[in-house]
């Protein structure tokens, strides 16, 4: 797998790739080609922003973005994104984006990695076969405005 540092060039491209990922299950949301490309430019332009994808002969297989956000006595990482071609899943390619992505963050003085997904399953039980352990004095929380 070769990795590469996300750019504004590489945006239709990933956002081809994380609209088809999302709008699959488990997640089955409703993603189009412009909110997804305006959502991963956001993601790389931003202040702090980091990301990289990986691909596999030439193809895109996978993509991971976030940003540096520092706290008084560490820096941590928040992943905002982080998702596979569907037809390259259950391959391991994805385990190894995400080890190569951790293994970048500790070479830039990140502390802690943070992130949201889902609790399924699926996703939840991805990242705890990773070391990730669901943080158990934070609670997500919304309001409709």
């Amino acid at each position: 797998m070769e990795f590469y540092e996300m750019k504004e060039s590489m945006v239709l491209e990933l956002a081809n790739m994380f609209m088809n990922a999302f709008n699959a299950p488990p997640w089955n949301d409703k993603w189009t080609e412009e909110t997804a490309g305006r959502r991963i430019r956001q993601m790389i332009t931003g202040d702090n922003a980091y990301g990289i994808a990986g691909y596999v002969d030439g193809k895109l297989c996978g993509m991971i973005v976030g940003r540096e956000e520092q706290y008084y006595d560490c820096v941590h990482f928040e992943i905002k994104e982080f998702c596979m071609d569907i037809s390259m899943k259950n391959k391991g390619l994805g385990s190894i984006l995400l080890k190569e992505f951790e293994n970048r963050l500790k070479e830039k003085g990140i502390d802690k990695i943070i992130l949201w997904t889902s609790r399924d399953p699926q996703t939840e039980g991805y990242y705890q076969k990773k070391d990730y352990e669901t943080n158990e004095y934070l609670t997500v929380m919304e309001k409709i405005l």
